[in-house]
């Protein structure tokens, strides 16, 4: 397990306790972790999405 990993899975288990704490609602602890690079071709991310969606049509 690698150090991001470890992290996410410390600060998930964090947030969902406060979260559990902090209502009455049921709040699921299954959790799943999509990482993907970001690369930086783009200085503003909601331009390049913009044109990565415009791209696919």
């Amino acid at each position: 397990m690698n150090n991001l990993e470890l992290n996410l899975k410390k600060a998930t288990a964090q947030l969902l306790e406060m979260a559990q704490n902090s209502c009455w609602n049921k709040i699921s602890e299954n959790t799943v972790f999509i990482i993907s690079e970001i690369t930086n071709e783009h200085p503003n991310f909601f331009d390049a999405r913009k044109a990565r969606k415009k791209s696919k049509r």
